[in-house]
């Protein structure tokens, strides 16, 4: 299998949205909508009452959390929006499945080296840059759908079985 720069799969797209040009009914995404290690969206801000420059996303972006990349917050939005600045619209180049490169870019391993390339000792960040030369696996884009098809059928028996462990587990006092 090809081990490649995450550059030569993805595209960062830092397109900014500055105050006054938000659709005042759109959606906002910032790091605590996104729930660590799964990426589940957990809800949206409104962009009626942003001030600060943000960036653009589509349903076509991952989006990467740089702030703190040990909480490996990745997210596949299924709508259009705009985003904290310490999220990192990923856009998958031609012939990359955007499934694939999310399960990668939420695997322990990615989020250990993304760590471990982080500055700031407060408030760590990766930079874009170092993001993308981080080596990611890349095989066939066949095997990429496929690969991702059994990763999402094991996260959907994950969530359905931490589901049935918490409607069914009983307090003891």
């Amino acid at each position: 299998m090809t081990r490649v720069a995450l550059g030569a799969a993805v595209d960062p797209e830092r397109s900014i949205v500055s105050d006054g040009e938000f659709d005042p009914k759109g959606r906002y995404l910032g790091l605590e909508h996104i729930e660590k290690e799964t990426g589940s969206i957990l809800g949206y801000g409104s962009t009626a009452e942003l001030k600060s420059a943000k960036f653009r996303f589509t349903a076509k972006h991952i989006l990467y959390g740089k702030l703190r990349p040990y909480l490996n917050k990745v997210a596949f939005p299924d709508h259009d929006g705009v985003c904290s600045t310490d999220i990192v619209p990923l856009l998958p180049k031609p012939g990359v499945d955007r499934r694939f490169i999310g399960y990668i870019l939420r695997a322990p391993a990615f989020a250990e080296t993304a760590s471990a390339r982080a500055t700031g000792a407060n408030l760590p960040r990766i930079s874009p840059e170092n993001l993308l030369r981080i080596s990611v696996p890349l095989p066939e884009p066949r095997d990429q759908s496929r690969i991702a098809a059994i990763l999402a059928e094991a996260d959907a028996a994950r969530r359905k079985r931490a589901d049935n462990q918490s409607c069914c587990s009983t307090t003891t006092h």
